[in-house]
Formats: structure tokens, sequence, C-alpha cells
């Protein structure tokens, strides 16, 4: 580091406390490890990762993620943390996003650069993909255009579906392309998603070069990919992590945090404080003068996600990642493909943005999910090994132009406070 690390009064190393253990304050812990301070992270669980976990299936003993999980190369922050703890290369990435599609009648197109590099491979890419008419792909290169250099807050009160609109979008170009887009990236159907987060998505990653505009995936499950590391990388900065120990408030002085309190433990000292939890557990704690600022978001709803879990003896495709079009299923991921052996004839389906499903039992989920492998898959008559459903149905918050808008900062009145983009998320298709 080019800057000197934070000192306490004393002239010693600063103490920096951070509550939450999710993808958010594991990174922020270890940036302020490497930075020279001293971290304590707390997490009420007894496993790091938040929102981002797996779990043992009970027949088949495999892990299941709570969703599969995608990465982008613009996930800057991200990549920095995972290669700060030695573990980046657990993340593979292409040379640039490439994704098979098939349609309700079971055709195939891809939809991935071709022949050149950079946006004019991009170009090419999204002339060759069959799934659109001449008019569609028309439409979508001059959308595309007009967004590479739109500012974000020209978009600010609008939903993405409002947004297409008045980049005079085709159906079957938002069918093909924006939709798959908004619901993998954002979770959230577009007629309530907020286009200045899609925009950021396009401007940040598809508009990018190199690595930036690629795609990766977790080479294991996620219970494995950083968790392991964390808790030793912070030992070596005199730090610790402290599991399943519950942050129940903090103590203010004029416009500084002195401690947190820990359900316990009484109270923890520190010149630093993050609070990185998710956006209810933070409201119920965040110190008394930041509590106003939760009051807008409160009323604010949640997109769930759902993954059917299906084991075959023979899965019906190869690929990492499979897009559908036009079924109630958006992706379906072959595990055993993404983690080898380990994951042997485990195929994930997972439908975003999933709200229309809440009231389905598992029974009718797993029919579902079978019904859209048949149709994408006509020859393929196989049934399940074993099957099984995982909500998440808190997954993120629904990023609608109005949440966005009152999404709470990093940065607060308090100088010694700070708390995650509430509200944000890596990416999904979770996602």
């Amino acid at each position: 580091m080019d800057r000197p690390a934070p000192e306490s009064r004393a002239g010693e190393r600063a103490h920096a406390v951070v509550v939450g253990g999710g993808f958010a304050g594991a990174a922020a812990a270890s940036a302020l490890a490497e930075a020279g301070v001293t971290v304590t992270l707390i997490e009420e669980r007894a496993t790091l990762g938040g929102r981002t976990s797996s779990l043992k299936d009970g027949v088949t003993k495999q892990d299941v993620d709570n969703g599969q999980h995608l990465f982008l190369g613009s996930y800057r922050d991200t990549r920095a943390f995972l290669k700060r703890l030695g573990v980046e290369d657990r993340i593979l990435f292409g040379k640039s996003f490439s994704i098979p599609f098939i349609n309700r009648m079971g055709h195939r197109s891809i939809l991935e650069p071709r022949v050149f590099s950079g946006r004019l491979g991009l170009l090419a890419g999204i002339f060759a993909f069959r799934e659109m008419k001449w008019r569609d792909r028309i439409s979508l290169l001059w959308g595309l255009g007009r967004a590479r250099f739109l500012a974000p807050e020209r978009v600010r009160t609008l939903t993405v579906s409002r947004w297409l609109t008045t980049l005079r979008q085709t159906p079957g170009a938002r069918r093909a392309f924006w939709d798959p887009l908004c619901l993998a990236t954002l979770n959230e159907q577009p007629d309530r998603a907020a286009a200045e987060a899609l925009l950021c998505v396009l401007q940040q990653g598809i508009f990018s070069d190199g690595k930036s505009r690629s795609m990766g995936h977790a080479t294991l499950p996620l219970n494995r990919l950083w968790s392991m590391e964390l808790g030793p990388y912070l030992q070596r900065a005199d730090g610790r992590l402290a599991a399943r120990q519950k942050a129940t408030g903090f103590r203010v002085e004029g416009n500084r945090v002195t401690s947190v309190e820990v359900a316990g433990e009484s109270f923890v000292d520190a010149e630093v404080f993050v609070l990185a939890t998710e956006l209810a557990a933070a409201e119920l704690i965040a110190p008394a003068p930041l509590r106003e600022a939760f009051a807008p978001i409160q009323k604010h709803d949640h997109a769930p996600i759902v993954a059917v879990n299906l084991w075959f003896k023979e899965p019906p495709f190869k690929e990492p990642l499979v897009g559908l079009l036009d079924m109630d299923l958006h992706w379906i991921f072959n595990r055993e493909t993404l983690w080898g052996p380990t994951a042997a004839g485990q195929i994930s389906a997972v439908i975003s943005a999933a709200r229309p499903h809440l009231g389905r039992t598992s029974e009718e989920l797993i029919a579902l999910a079978l019904a859209d492998l048949r149709r994408a898959f006509p020859g393929f008559q196989e049934e399940p090994l074993h099957a099984s459903v995982l909500w998440e149905h808190q997954a993120t918050p629904s990023p609608t132009p109005d949440f966005i808008k009152h999404r709470l900062p990093v940065r607060t009145p308090l100088a010694n406070f700070s708390g995650r983009r509430l509200g944000g998320r890596g990416l999904a298709p979770h996602h």
C-alpha cells in the first residue's frame, strides 16, 4: 500500500471492527488488514459467506450452492479480494462471455463475440445470434450504441422496460437479450428493475475491454471458495475472526462510534467500524444517528430465487451454462462440468425473480423443471435419481428506481463508521 496504516491515539496500529462475514464484510476486513490495520470480524453464523453459501445434500452427500453464482470480469473489488487471499484461480474466467440459448421448441443458438476482438466481436456476435430477426438485431445495436455513453442520471427514474421503450427496442430484442440480461444481473423483472442499475452492468461490463467483459464461475462450492483462508489471513495481521458472535448495537460519542456491543462479550472498542450485514439486520443494530436513513427503504420488497437441483445418471448437456427462452426456468447449470467429479450428475435449474412461483410446492417445481428440460432437449426422457428445491426468499433487495434512489451510501455522517452499499449484489445469476 502507498499510504501508511491508520494509527490509534496511542501511536499503535488502529483496530477495526467489521460486522458481517459475507463477501462485503470479508472483503472490507481483508483490505483493512492488508493496509496494516488490526481487524476483528464479527459473524453471527458459524460459517462465512452470507447469502453465497453451500450445504450438503442429505441423499447424495454432494455440496449444493444456494443457487448458481456467476462472476463478471468487471467485479474488480471481488477479484482483488480473492487475489488478496491467494484464491483468485478458483474462479475460472473465459476469454469473453459465450452463452448457448435454447428456446421452447428446442432450437439452439449461441450469443458470443465472433471473429473480431473487443466491441467489433460483440457486434459480430449479435448479428450471428439466430434468436433474433434482422429487425431485432438492428434494434439491439441501436440501443447498445445509445447506452454506451449515456449518463446514469438520464435514466435515474426509469424502469428497464420504460428505458427500452425510449430506446425503441423491439419485442424480439427484449426477449432474447435485454430480459435475460436483466434477470441474470439484477434478479428482477424489467418492469420493476431500475434502468440505472442495468446501465451500470453494460458500461462497466459488456462495453469494457479484455477481462472486464468476461464471465467466470467458481470451480468448487462457495463454502470452499475463500472462507477457509480468511481467518488465517486476518490472524497473520494480528486480527481475529469471531464466528458465532452477535453484534447487537454500537456506542456513539459525538460524531464517532467508540465500540460495538457483542452478546456475551460486552463491548469491543476500536477506531474504525464497518457494518456489512444484510439490510434487515443492519437496520436493527445501526448506530442511533443513522436509524432514520433506513426509513425510506423499509417498505421495499426483496426478490426471491429458487434453484431446483436434479441428479441424473447422464445429464442432457455438457456445457457449464445454458440459458432458456420462453420457459419458466431461466438458467440451467451442469455442476459436474463446473466442479468436476465431486458433483457427478448434478444439474442446477434456476428461476430468477421467482416471485410468481412462491406458492408452488417442491413437487410442482421439480415437475416444472423436468418439463422445461424436456422441452429444451426433446430426446431426453431420463427420470432424476434425486431432486431437491432450495429457496432464497430474500435473495436480493428488489432494485427498483426508488430503492436505488434511497440506497444507503458507504460513507456516513459518523467520522469512523461506514457500511457496504446496502442493497448491492454481485452477479447473479445467481446467479
